[in-house]
């Protein structure tokens, strides 16, 4: 069992910039048609968050747009968004590229959070990364943000996922959590504190507003992709294609929103 001794180290710190969320869509001009915008997210962690808060405080409502919640697998809601049962979907960079090179009709519509949001917890005995060496590591399947992640810091560590380390693939996020505290595996890479309040079951002002800063912190203001963070998922991506993986990228959407001073509408001090 893991104890208060655990070894926190900062993943962020050290991975360059990686598309960790994003916005996918078939059209914006099918999007927004629609009488009820077909919103899916993953689950309440800091990447998810912009979107769990904003249909809880009502925010679309504010704008006149009706959005429906949907959560599902980053898998399951590309195959919804090919399918037309969702418009727009928060997943990981890696799954909407391997899926465009697979030859789904989803693009990129922003970068939500573009830097890697995790820290690596281990059992006291993994004082350093060289450690993680035949130990088992949880991970989640290819594509998805922690996977991202993983690769990103084992490739800065030296290892060798393949030969070096022991990676445990968990289909859903709150298994990778679960499987570190009941000691079936010796590290994972977990996200700053996933939601705030209800879903943390926290009491403490000062330590909900704690969460809170350091989610926010994640967000880009106006959530254009990087150019070095998208490469670093391509460069990650197993996926093999004659397409060009840059043309699931198209921010015309946010220039268009970006040009009519929407954001900094927002941002402006009163």
């Amino acid at each position: 069992m893991l104890t208060k001794n655990i070894l926190p180290v900062i993943v962020s710190g050290v991975a360059i910039l990686v598309l960790a969320a994003g916005l996918f869509t078939h059209s914006a001009t099918n999007a927004s048609a629609a009488e009820s915008l077909r919103l899916g997210f993953s689950g309440a962690t800091a990447t998810q968050l912009a979107g769990t808060l904003a249909v809880e405080q009502k925010l679309f409502e504010l704008y006149g747009v009706n959005v429906e919640f949907i959560q599902a697998a980053g898998t399951t809601m590309i195959r919804a968004l090919d399918a037309g049962s969702l418009d727009v979907a928060i997943v990981g960079g890696g799954q909407a590229l391997s899926a465009y090179l697979k030859g789904v009709e989803v693009r990129i519509i922003g970068g939500l959070v573009n830097t890697v949001p995790y820290q690596l917890w281990a059992k006291p005995e993994i004082a350093q990364l060289k450690d993680l060496k035949g130990k088992l590591t949880a991970n989640t399947p290819p594509g998805t943000s922690l996977n991202l992640a993983a690769a990103v810091l084992l490739q800065r560590a030296g290892l060798d996922p393949l030969r070096d380390v022991k990676l445990i693939a968990f289909g859903r996020l709150g298994l990778v959590a679960q499987s570190l505290f009941t000691g079936v595996v010796d590290a994972a890479l977990l996200s700053p504190p996933e939601t705030i309040a209800r879903h943390m079951r926290l009491t403490d002002p000062e330590t909900i507003e704690e969460v809170y800063q350091r989610a926010i912190g994640l967000y880009e203001r106006l959530p254009w992709v990087p150019k070095d963070a998208f490469e670093t998922v391509v460069q990650l991506s197993p996926s093999q294609s004659n397409r060009n993986p840059f043309g699931v990228l198209d921010m015309s959407l946010l220039e268009r929103i970006d040009k009519e001073g929407f954001v900094r509408t927002l941002y402006a001090t009163k």
